[in-house]
């Protein structure tokens, strides 16, 4: 028997017994690794220890070699092992309840969806101002002649003007409304607008 993998045993159940005794602080992502031997034997730990095959372990644990004390509820190390794996699956079900895991899910799944729609709203907006933008540029050129004048000049002002004011929010990295469908900011009027 390998001499790391009897250390390995001894340490899972000094880890076990400090876990027990709050002297590490749980957390809910130990719970899956608890749930059964097989997937205890998949934990690794820095500095306790790395992970070992089920009957690696099994063996560690029965070799005279591990001096690990037992007690009078079991009758090998191998069945402490199991009892003092599931006495920390217990005491981290109970220090973490499923409806408090469920819960802190369910609290991510809301914020991530919020963040979606801040997104797509986002998205709307730019796409929404690239389009009016194209289509009053389009406008202006299929109706503007070869004869450029200052009045053309004005007339390509106010339409950025009106896409700048319309989608301020685009650029001011303001909160997405409520909905999906934001009402358009109101226009004002601009000096030398279309009857100047």
């Amino acid at each position: 028997m390998n001499n790391s993998s009897i250390l390995n045993a001894q340490n899972r159940f000094s880890w076990l017994d400090q876990l027990l005794n709050s002297n590490i602080t749980p957390t809910a992502e130990l719970i899956p690794y608890l749930k059964d031997l097989r997937s205890f034997c998949n934990l690794s730990i820095p500095g306790f220890f790395k992970k070992i095959s089920y009957n690696t372990l099994q063996n560690a644990t029965l070799n005279p070699k591990t001096t690990y004390t037992l007690n009078a509820n079991s009758r090998d190390r191998w069945e402490l092992m199991k009892n003092k794996r599931e006495q920390a699956y217990r005491f981290l079900l109970e220090s973490f309840p499923p409806t408090s895991i469920k819960e802190e899910i369910e609290q991510n799944s809301r914020e991530y969806k919020a963040q979606i729609r801040e997104c797509l709203w986002h998205a709307t907006q730019c796409s929404q101002a690239y389009l009016e933008l194209f289509r009053d540029l389009k406008n202006f050129l299929d109706t503007t002649d070869n004869n450029s004048s200052n009045i053309d000049i004005i007339k390509l002002k106010n339409i950025f003007d009106k896409s700048r004011i319309r989608y301020l929010d685009i650029i001011s990295s303001s909160s997405a409304p409520e909905t999906l469908t934001p009402e358009p900011a109101k226009l004002r009027l601009i000096d030398g607008g279309k009857d100047a």
